[in-house]
């Protein structure tokens, strides 16, 4: 059973302790066993995490693993806050020691790939995706990275049926849908390419730096009536690849 059902367990559940005794006995807290411990400061980080603070989610994640150093939850999304600071080195190192404790672990092998394409190494991402796939088939964000890999390594047919299943799974996957857009723009298909391309403009936050690329392109496509065939040059875009919290 991996860490994070204990843990969703431990919210539900509450105190571990008796709850059956008088209620003239003292009450005894006990002291946190190791792994609770841990669990615990998993939580705080978790929470603090998603509420942006990103100095005390390292830290939390960082006391979780002190407390378990074979927390492979931990090592992975503290790798994921090291790579969204600006620290591929430190993140690898993390999504490294995760791969070591768990093997079969598929969320260390879907940031293992993202780590991979950030770092160029296109192979090697496709090589991690395509493990975490078979791990976690019905794993959106990871369906949707790799087809980000497969179309910048240029296996479009691949990508369309990898981003196809993401969106079967979650038609409202803005990146898997802005990521099938551009594998039906590089295949020379910019009119299916364009539909594709509306539907992200309709599902993508506002804000969203690639919105303003993806309006300009579509400008393209109506202006030459699809006769242009790809991306014009400096439009910016690229597949998009998501990171997400454990």
């Amino acid at each position: 059973m991996m860490r994070w059902l204990t843990i969703l367990f431990l919210s539900i559940a509450g105190p571990l302790w008796n709850t059956t005794a008088n209620a003239d006995d003292p009450i005894v807290v006990p002291e946190l066993s190791e792994y609770e411990a841990s669990s615990l400061d998993f939580r705080r980080a978790l929470a603090a995490d998603r509420r942006g603070d990103i100095d005390a989610a390292r830290s939390g994640y960082a006391k979780a693993l002190s407390a378990d150093s074979l927390f492979v939850e931990a090592m992975v999304n503290l790798a994921r806050v090291e790579l969204t600071s600006g620290n591929p080195a430190d993140a690898r190192d993390w999504v490294d020691r995760a791969l070591v404790a768990q093997p079969a672990y598929p969320a260390a092998h879907a940031l293992a790939g993202v780590l991979s394409l950030r770092e160029g190494t296109i192979a090697r991402a496709i090589d991690e995706l395509r493990s975490a796939r078979q791990l976690a088939p019905s794993d959106v964000h990871v369906l949707t990275n790799l087809g980000a890999a497969l179309i910048r390594s240029g296996q479009i047919a691949e990508a369309r049926e990898v981003l196809d299943a993401a969106l079967r799974i979650d038609p409202s996957c803005a990146e898997a849908t802005l990521n099938l857009a551009l594998a039906e723009d590089r295949d020379g298909e910019p009119m299916r390419a364009a539909h594709h391309y509306d539907r992200y403009l309709a599902l993508a936050a506002q804000g969203n730096e690639s919105v303003a690329r993806v309006r300009l392109r579509l400008a393209e496509i109506s202006d030459t009536g699809g006769s242009q065939s790809r991306p014009g040059v400096g439009s910016g875009l690229d597949s998009r690849t998501p990171l997400w919290r454990h």
